[in-house]
């Protein structure tokens, strides 16, 4: 027995929110960065926040995308199957 699939495709939410996890990401990379630089006791530019504030935004941006889009596929995935197992619809709407 085929199952009808409602809704957006599961890339696409994930797809969505692919820009705000990786800003995030970033963010959460410069404070470790501050921290870094607090520990090793180096000294930033006038106009950075850190010394490797671009290394860590992009390494926190990449883990933090990469974080999201699997947790979303896993939690949508997850959810999809339990309402096949369980025997009840999804509704439209979720």
């Amino acid at each position: 027995m085929g199952r009808e699939r409602t809704g957006p495709p599961r890339l696409a939410i994930g797809c969505l929110l692919l820009p705000g996890s990786f800003f995030g990401g970033g963010m959460i990379g410069v404070g470790l960065a501050q921290i870094v630089d607090t520990v090793t006791g180096c000294k930033a530019g006038a106009d950075l926040p850190s010394c490797n504030t671009f290394t860590f935004f992009l390494g926190g941006g990449v883990v933090g995308a990469i974080v999201m889009m699997v947790l979303v596929q896993w939690r949508i995935r997850r959810r999809a199957d339990g309402a096949v197992r369980t025997g009840l619809k999804q509704s439209k709407r979720s």
